[in-house]
């Protein structure tokens, strides 16, 4: 039996949850799954909570240890082991509801439908499918756009998906659109009927509390923060070092920077800033953290120069809010939506991609805001909080309104 199988003492209602997401801690699809689990495992609608990882990989960023302790985590287990397990769990009068936060857990959920439909006798309790896009089929669907014969495997399998979920839910209107394409064959109306828009929750931040100087930094300087993954270099790590860089012995302004991210671009930042004499002593490399959000508090700025395809509502911008901070970023997905003001955009180029001196030249009009402005950004910010910030509650009653 997996870690806490009975450990929950809460009393059967029939309704079992199993969420299936990644193992990946600079995902946000990840921590919104393990939030979700949080929420609902001490609630009372469901009578167990179940998680289930599609990866034992990076166990550097295990988001395993967030899981609460009434939660039952199949970390890494097989799709045939965790059917197994979630049905030594089930009456013939429960519902299962199978929910796959994040594309990456599609191939893995589609695996436990046909080990379920197999088998003899066939489960006698009903079964839910749902799952939430996150961004990954766009994604997808422009890296295969000149590729008749994998555009076409792409479509087969997301058709196979749409067919085999009671339900699709996607954070951004921009995780669709490409459902509206003749090859999909859907009308407005079945799309409607189809997918339905749940924005993301969050918890409250717990603020880490620690001064710049116990990082390394400087008190009084300019300080930008960033934070996302760095296994690519679609957060931009390296490009906002030598933006720092730029800044510093082109323009002359002093400022510093926060990084958090695990990966091979945060450690190409990193080595970058300590083989400069100008900017070694400017960057401070947090890695991975489970709570880097508690380190925005210290900055002035959050920095998000994403070129990520799919980037959708990224939550490290609802995080800056939370905290009263502006934020420069691209403007992608729903970024300028959450953003509400709060700070200063960027606009890509036609193929996704954001010029370099685009990026220094805005964090130099950041550094440049007058205290009057910077007080604005702040005040947006927190106005933008009180109705862009939505609570794990709400985004899990809206989910159980369709399960």
């Amino acid at each position: 039996m997996s870690r806490n199988a009975n450990r929950s003492n809460k009393p059967e209602c029939g309704k079992v949850l199993l969420i299936v997401s990644n193992n990946f801690g600079q995902m946000g699809a990840a921590r919104i799954a393990i939030y979700q689990a949080n929420h609902e495992v001490n609630g009372d609608f469901f009578g167990r909570v179940f998680f289930a990882t599609t990866t034992t990989t990076g166990d550097q960023a295990d988001l395993s240890s967030l899981l609460s302790s009434l939660a039952v985590c199949l970390r890494g287990k097989s799709a045939r082991e965790v059917v197994a397990e979630v049905q030594r769990a089930m009456t013939n009068k429960d519902q299962l509801i199978v929910h796959a936060q994040g594309e990456v857990a599609d191939d893995f959920v589609q695996n436990m439908r046909s080990i379920l439909d197999s088998t003899d006798p066939p489960p006698r309790y009903s079964i839910g499918f749902f799952a939430t896009r996150h961004g990954g089929w766009e994604e997808e669907w422009g890296q295969h756009r000149k590729d008749s014969a994998e555009r076409n495997k792409l479509v087969s399998r997301i058709k196979q998906i749409v067919d085999a979920r009671s339900q699709i839910f996607y954070v951004a209107p921009k995780n669709i659109r490409m459902m509206k394409a003749s090859e999909f064959g859907m009308s407005s109306s079945q799309i409607a009927q189809k997918f339905v828009l749940v924005s993301n929750g969050l918890p409250p931040i717990g603020r880490v509390e620690t001064t710049l100087p116990n990082l390394g930094l400087r008190a009084g300087i300019f300080t930008f923060i960033l934070i996302g993954r760095a296994d690519t270099d679609h957060k931009g790590h390296l490009r906002a070092v030598q933006a720092v860089e730029a800044l510093k012995t082109e323009h002359k302004l002093e400022c510093q920077i926060i990084l958090f991210g695990d990966g091979i671009y945060s450690d190409l930042a990193v080595n970058y800033a300590q083989s400069s004499s100008s900017i070694g002593h400017c960057v401070y490399n947090g890695g991975y953290s489970n709570n880097a959000a508690g380190h925005i508090h210290l900055a002035d700025f959050l920095l998000l120069p994403s070129t990520a395809p799919d980037e959708s509502t990224p939550g490290v911008l609802y995080e800056a809010l939370q905290e009263g901070k502006p934020s420069i970023a691209t403007d992608v997905g729903r970024v300028s939506e959450i953003m509400s003001g709060a700070g200063l955009l960027m606009k890509p180029e036609k193929d996704g991609t954001l010029r370099q001196d685009h990026l220094v030249n805005t964090m130099q009009n950041a550094i440049r805001s007058s205290s009057s402005q910077m007080k604005q950004y702040q005040k947006l910010a927190k106005a933008a909080a009180s109705t862009k910030v939505r609570p794990i509650a709400n985004m899990c009653e809206e989910y159980r309104r369709y399960y």
